[in-house]
């Protein structure tokens, strides 16, 4: 069995979690060959969090096969990303495109996760538009951290500034500007939106009420539907698809 076969890997190091792998043990069954050449040389990285993978085994199963191939990249990060997988869960969907995309970025955001942690719901919809700009913006992301307003507005500002980021030599060096995240966000809140979103244009977040990161989380999947409910007549979840603007829970702020 598979609970056997990771004793047998490294049982002093594994016997504590030994519990949590026999409650899994019918679904790591079928992973158990490629789980034991996966983790070896990772171990060390990994067994702080095992408890913590055991409990969110349902929603990593999926996904486990692309861990498995890659872990000698996520594995140095497995305590971040695992602290933010609710977030991290939404570039997953879609058959997992931006998967193998954001792989080569992982030890730069793992770092700063914590901070960036409320970005990643507003940034999701705007993926498309922001992929080809990663190895410019992604250097410099941390610089931004405090200004949820440039994520959520994101593809406004590729809309206007793409051009700029094409340059090779001058956009790194403008994004290590020191005024060049509070330039960036004013510039993501006045903008105009109506040439990028069309009808959507009046959609914006009401940052000061809005806990981003939580809506993001499971936990908390039931009071956003509600609230969502409330405000749209509509789920979150739905909303969460529907609103290009961002996944976020969304408001109105203008009467048509």
């Amino acid at each position: 069995a598979a609970c056997a076969s990771l004793r047998d890997a490294s049982t002093k190091r594994l016997a504590t979690h030994a519990a949590a792998i026999a409650i899994r043990a019918a679904k790591l069954e079928r992973f158990a060959p490629g789980i034991l050449v996966a983790i070896d040389g990772h171990l060390d990285a990994i067994e702080p969090h095992l408890d913590s993978i055991m409990e969110r085994l349902d929603e990593i199963e999926p996904h486990l096969p692309f861990i498995l191939q890659h872990l000698s990249i996520l594995a140095a990060h497995c305590g971040a990303l695992l602290k933010h997988i609710d977030a991290l869960l939404l570039y997953a969907d879609d058959g997992g495109k931006y998967l193998t995309v954001l792989l080569p970025y992982v030890p730069i955001f793992a770092p700063h996760l914590d901070d960036l942690g409320p970005h990643l719901a507003l940034l999701r919809p705007h993926m498309r538009t922001l992929v080809p700009h990663l190895p410019i913006i992604a250097p410099n992301a941390h610089r931004f951290v405090r200004h949820l307003p440039i994520s959520a507005n994101a593809d406004v500002l590729i809309f206007y500034f793409s051009w700029f980021l094409r340059l090779p030599w001058l956009a790194p060096l403008a994004l290590r500007l020191p005024f060049m995240p509070r330039m960036a966000n004013f510039l993501a809140k006045h903008l105009p939106r109506r040439p990028v979103r069309g009808r959507t244009c009046d959609y914006a977040c009401e940052w000061d009420e809005c806990d981003v990161a939580a809506f993001t989380s499971e936990h908390f999947a039931a009071t956003a539907g509600a609230y969502c409910a409330d405000i749209w007549g509509d789920s979150y979840e739905r909303k969460r698809q529907r609103i290009r603007a961002t996944s976020a829970v969304m408001r109105r702020i203008r009467d048509r």
